[in-house]
């Protein structure tokens, strides 16, 4: 006999389907015009953030009580509202005494896992607590006299009618309701009350990030992951093994590693992944320079659009890069294009150390729904773990953390001073010898020049120009010879590389202004001297725009490219700069940096054009550029690395305050040093021209721990009007979740246990003070001033002044003998004070009470 098949059937909701994108925010909603799929519209709702729970959908219909105007009528005519504040169940309590709840005299098993209002209710201790066994003193006799059981004795009983083998004294059951709640579940560790032990399984929980792969990833690779979604050619890391693993296994990965490491293999193993699945991957970058090169990279691997503020190229693709403002904007514009993502891979992740743009990152990974998986890509820095754990608890998801502190070259730092490089730093360790060799031809310089004035030195250099270069140290005369030997600097450095010679001239004579003549031959003096030890090419790194231009202008006769190169540039300029109009070709910036590019020098700074930027970025890949004199951004993540990297100044302009650059900085640029599979170390450089850094300094440089993380959140108009159309997340709610917040909210379970533990301790009982001679000498003194205080309001309410103030209409408060203070509206005034009570339910002797 033939069995049916009958598929199995699910409930499912589909009222959610029926909305559109401008009434809901959930992922089934229906799909919006398709002119929005891709940037939103201003008029959809957000998706909902991921990592919210359901229970924390939050409403913003107002209150039951200011709707039907209850708490109005709660102020007027006595009520909860006028002991505690509206929407808050509890409040300060001083009426008389009431009937204690049951609570006090039974002790309940209470467990912390509930930590709702009612519980902690039970818990709570009001003002009537305190006198808890004074009054039961005075209020059971009398109920015995009736003949009828008091409340407490039955309670009594019924609580030593169930109990088994333990019995229970007078002070035993606040006793044992401490001990419940400290033992919070078999086999769970206690909570003490200062809050410095929690248990292990508590811990476990709330552990998003997970540091470090599990054993034998790497060895097993390959039996693990047997399809690769991309192959690569050559050999795979540990670190980028263990980030395809959870990659393949749907996790969220977080790769912290130095420059050029390899990480970027992880970010083309997740847009395989995504074409695999017929899904969309997006890719973040901080700069556009980083997007346009990652364009160019990827293109020929995968289905690559562009989209950034100036340029949108295939945006159908389902590869997408983009800045990280403009994913931002299709978060909060509700894009249709977000529920087909599946990755978005964050470049550069220690951008949000930065001021101004720094918490656009914060945003992006709140907002993003749950169903997208992260791949952050970062420097090293102290704190991964941290903001991974940050990550993790915020979408409420495990993120696996990947670190290598394993460089692929290693490098090896130089201080460049009077012709001659120093070596002090190598493999990480710093190298005091070498600075005490710069510091002593420092001093040897110093001493020549002092000696020496105005006659040559025996090196054959001018002695004078050094004397100026000591700054105003020895203000001689002779200064006034600067202009003619920096003259004969200018004759012999032109034209051509110098030599040795020259190089020995250049370094005496450096003068503390620093003019344009001796900054030419000292770049000159430097790039001769990395050519003759083939560490070609090499970016200067200056941290402003003007020095760039003058740096690169200053080395106007200097040829570094050969024939072959120089009709490579020319034929590659001609067709990159053919897309322009004819007018457009003869800009001065385009003429001058072609005029640079033909003799293999190159400016990268924020001041070019987009594709000037572009045609310099792709010839120093080619190795046809020998020198690039270039801003700290062509460091940001560019992947263009060279040889040599010389750093034209340890100090910077941060736009607020000159400054040293911070060993994360310094360790961002100076790991373009070093091309992988081409060079066995690489070269970093520090120029000095007036003076040699202090070792201090000098050593935080170079082998100071890297800044760590830290949130750089701001509310912004702008973020909280579009927080106002997200209905699951208040303004409020964002700032818990950013990473500011991240420790409070993170400690936010324990200070919850430590308040439930300090509630449920037992209160000591005030006993009857009656008697004393302390209390008697209060009472007398208190109602001394009180009579004080009543003839003091007598005799003010008798003055003139004050009977002006009484007209009609005038509200004032009374307090009457029961010392109950109530507010009273004065409505006529003749022989008699006639006033208005306002609060109904309330009696007052008019006689006896006191107008204050």
């Amino acid at each position: 006999m033939q069995e049916n098949w009958e598929p199995n059937s699910v409930e499912v909701d589909v009222s959610e389907l029926m909305l559109g994108a401008q009434d809901s925010g959930s992922l089934p909603r229906a799909a919006g015009p398709t002119k929005d799929f891709l940037r939103g519209s201003i008029n959809n709702r957000p998706f909902r953030p991921g990592g919210l729970d359901d229970s924390q959908s939050l409403e913003r219909s107002l209150p039951e009580g200011a709707l039907n105007g209850e708490w109005v009528r709660e102020v007027m005519n006595g009520g909860p509202a006028q002991v505690s504040l509206p929407s808050l169940k509890k409040g300060l309590d001083l009426g008389n005494l009431k009937a204690y709840p049951y609570s006090w005299n039974v002790c309940k098993v209470q467990s912390l896992k509930s930590t709702n209002d009612e519980k902690l209710g039970e818990l709570s201790v009001q003002f009537d607590d305190l006198f808890k066994k004074a009054w039961e003193e005075d209020v059971v006799p009398e109920s015995e006299g009736d003949g009828a059981p008091s409340e407490v004795e039955s309670v009594k009983s019924e609580t030593e009618g169930s109990k088994d083998d333990e019995s229970i004294g007078a002070n035993e059951p606040e006793l044992s309701l401490l001990d419940d709640i400290l033992s919070i579940e078999a086999g769970g560790s206690t909570s003490t009350l200062d809050g410095n032990h929690v248990g292990g399984a508590q811990q476990r929980q709330e552990a998003w990030a997970i540091v470090g792969g599990s054993e034998g990833i790497a060895e097993r690779f390959y039996e693990l992951v047997p399809d690769m979604a991309l192959e690569f050619p050559f050999k795979l890391d540990k670190f980028q093994k263990e980030a395809i693993y959870y990659l393949e296994k749907g996790e969220s990965v977080f790769v912290a590693a130095h420059t050029s490491a390899g990480k970027t293999v992880v970010a083309e193993y997740a847009f395989a992944l995504a074409s695999k699945h017929c899904t969309r991957a997006v890719y973040t970058a901080p700069i556009k320079t980083i997007s346009n090169q990652k364009y160019r990279d990827f293109c020929g691997k995968f289905d690559v659009g562009l989209l950034t503020g100036d340029v949108s190229l295939r945006p159908e693709a389902s590869c997408l890069i983009m800045t990280t403002e403009i994913l931002r904007s299709m978060l909060y514009r509700g894009a249709d294009i977000i529920r087909d993502i599946e990755w978005v891979i964050f470049d550069e992740v220690h951008y949000v150390n930065d001021i101004e743009r720094g918490v656009v990152w914060e945003e992006v990974i709140i907002m993003l729904p749950r169903h997208i998986n992260f791949v952050l890509l970062s420097a090293t820095v102290p704190n991964t773990a941290e903001f991974a754990d940050w990550i993790g608890r915020t979408k409420r998801k495990e993120i696996r953390v990947t670190v290598t502190t394993k460089r692929p070259v290693p490098l090896e730092h130089c201080i460049f001073y009077s012709g001659e490089l120093y070596k002090v730093c190598e493999s990480e360790t710093f190298m005091p010898q070498g600075l005490k060799a710069a510091k002593d031809a420092f001093k040897k310089k110093a001493l020549t020049a002092v000696v020496g004035t105005g006659s040559y030195s025996r090196t054959g250099s001018y002695a004078g120009a050094s004397a100026t270069h000591d700054g105003h140290r020895s203000q001689r005369p002779e200064h006034s010879n600067r202009g003619k030997q920096n003259k004969h600097f200018g004759s012999q450095f032109r034209g051509s590389l110098p030599g040795t010679g020259g190089g020995n001239q250049n370094g005496n004579g450096q003068n503390s202004w620093g003019s344009r003549r001796s900054d030419a031959s000292l770049c000159l003096l430097l790039i001769n001297k990395l050519s003759k030890k083939s560490l070609l090419p090499v970016v200067i790194f200056c941290f402003s725009k003007n020095r760039c231009d003058k740096s690169a202008d200053s080395l106007y006769g200097t040829d570094l490219t050969s024939s072959s190169e120089k009709s490579e540039i020319r034929v590659f300029c001609d067709k990159a700069f053919s897309r322009l109009k004819g007018s457009d070709r003869n800009l001065p910036q385009i003429v001058r940096v072609q005029s640079l590019l033909h003799r293999g020098i190159g400016v990268h700074h924020a001041g070019l054009l987009p594709i000037v930027k572009e045609v310099v970025e792709m010839l120093f890949c080619r190795g046809v550029v020998k020198v690039l004199f270039s801003t700290e951004t062509f460091a940001m993540g560019v992947n263009a690395p060279a040889r040599t990297v010389v750093f034209d100044s340890l100090r910077k302009f941060d736009g607020r305050e000159f400054r040293q650059l911070l060993p994360g900085e310094y360790t961002q640029m100076a790991g373009r040093a070093g091309r992988r599979g081409l060079d066995e170390i690489g070269t970093v450089v520090i120029m000095c021209r007036d003076e040699i850094p202090e070792e201090g300094d000098l050593k935080h440089v170079l082998v100071g721990s890297a800044t760590k993380l830290e949130s750089q959140f701001r509310l912004t108009y702008i973020m909280i009007l579009h927080l106002l159309r997200v209905e699951e997340l208040k303004v409020e709610d964002m700032l818990k979740r950013s990473f500011a917040e991240f420790h409070a909210q993170k400690k936010l379970p324990e200070k919850e246990q430590l308040l439930m533990l300090k509630l449920a301790q037992p209160t000591k009982t005030i006993e009857c003070i009656k008697g004393e001679p302390a209390i008697e000498e209060y009472y007398e003194m208190y109602s001394e001033a009180e009579e004080y205080s009543k003839k003091i309001s007598d005799e003010v309410m008798q003055s003139p002044v004050a009977q002006q103030y009484l007209t009609p209409g005038r509200v004032v408060v009374v307090k009457s003998q029961s010392h109950l203070t109530c507010l009273l509206s004065v409505i006529h005034i003749f022989s008699l004070l006639v006033m208005l009570n306002l609060q109904p339910g309330t009696t007052l002797e008019t006689r006896t009470d006191t107008v204050i």
